[in-house]
């Protein structure tokens, strides 16, 4: 879900650090991924 929302491509990997690979470079993504994933596993918060 989480990659659906941030991505506007299709995607079939729900692994966060694939997240964190593509969108570690926007600002604003980073922080949208950030705060989601503080709520479900503060373990793959990006740095």
């Amino acid at each position: 879900k989480l990659i659906k929302e941030l991505s506007t491509e299709p995607s079939t990997s729900q692994d966060p650090e694939v997240i964190t690979t593509y969108y570690l470079c926007d600002k604003a993504l980073k922080e949208k991924y950030n705060h989601y994933i503080k709520k479900n596993n503060p373990k793959h918060t990006a740095q």
